[in-house]
């Protein structure tokens, strides 16, 4: 099944979640999402949709700090279900200023999480992808000096 943590992981998780179901696999793709906050009315709580159980791969738009998937992970574990795989559409490849102190502020947040929990990270794109294009390709040149002030605030490497 599917978690997409909200608020952006949400659209992402129902469109992949529809895209699987048509056209790759006879059975419905379950999904479920988390609210920030609960409500007490409609589909109270903070979860909705499917039940979650089983196999997990959670879908986001992009690890930054990694506090939204480890969040995700712990919801995931709270419902006695196993996270498998963490997708993303952006690994912003930022130090990990989440859980502890202990983090490892020389590795990635995403390669913290991989580690800590032994999960792949897989992201469509990442800063260094950013970068190289911005170095390379004249048309984006102009972008190269941000994106290498943010990467030295933010980033590893």
């Amino acid at each position: 099944m599917l978690f997409g943590p909200a608020y952006k992981g949400i659209p992402l998780v129902i469109s992949t979640s529809i895209i699987l179901s048509g056209s790759y696999i006879r059975e419905g793709v379950p999904f479920a999402f988390n609210r920030k906050e609960a409500k007490n009315h409609g589909e109270k709580g903070i979860l909705i949709g499917a039940p979650i159980n089983g196999k997990v791969v959670i879908i986001d738009d992009v690890i930054t700090s990694g506090i939204s998937v480890n969040d995700s992970i712990e919801i995931i574990h709270d419902q006695g279900a196993e996270p498998v795989a963490i997708v993303v559409a952006l690994d912003r490849m930022e130090k990990p200023n989440l859980i502890s102190s202990m983090c490892d502020t020389a590795n990635s947040a995403s390669n913290y999480i991989s580690s800590k929990y032994g999960l792949p990270v897989i992201s469509i794109a990442s800063l260094e992808n950013i970068l190289s294009l911005v170095q390379k390709n004249p048309d984006f040149a102009e972008y190269a000096e941000k994106v290498s002030k943010y990467r030295s605030s933010y980033g590893i490497g």
